[in-house]
């Protein structure tokens, strides 16, 4: 029983870290894009100082192409959505695992909250909602919640 209650402490810490997340209007999609833009910038700009260019051969500064910015910024952000809600699910099933169900209810409660901080983001300036987010929230659930039920499945029939 001492170990569900301190899975329940861990939940509630994560709980209160996406929330807190979700209230820095940072951690928006344009500051996730001009982030990702800076370190392609300093990658080419630490590669440009490290291999010595050829004297006949012009030093031409490129920007970063917007679509690969793009991209990165979507692959960055939905898979924090999948990381960030699949760990939170498995520490509500981690807190209720000797509850009938628990793997269902892990899945409905990160669900909930993931609409919950979908509506909550929509008050916070700078911050857009979106339905598909609370997808990819529920998407992490599913594939942490599943990889544990593998894992727990595999150590009981060893």
């Amino acid at each position: 029983m001492k170990k569900n209650k301190w899975w329940l402490v861990l939940t509630i810490i994560w709980l209160i870290l996406i929330y807190s997340m979700t209230e820095m209007s940072y951690f928006n999609g344009e500051s996730t894009s001009t982030a990702i833009e800076k370190t392609i910038d300093r990658t080419e700009t630490i590669k440009k100082k490290i291999v010595k260019p050829d004297d006949t051969a012009p030093i031409v500064s490129q920007q970063a192409d917007p679509r690969i910015i793009h991209h990165l910024n979507v692959f960055f952000r939905k898979s924090a959505h999948i990381i960030v809600f699949g760990i939170l699910a498995i520490c509500i099933y981690q807190s209720l695992k000797r509850s009938s169900y628990s793997y269902v209810l892990a899945l409905l409660l990160t669900f909930l909250y993931a609409i919950f901080d979908e509506w909550h983001q929509s008050f916070i300036p700078e911050r857009t909602s979106a339905f598909k987010d609370v997808l990819f929230d529920t998407f992490g659930a599913c594939i942490a919640l599943l990889l544990l039920y593998s894992i727990s499945r595999g150590k009981t029939q060893a």
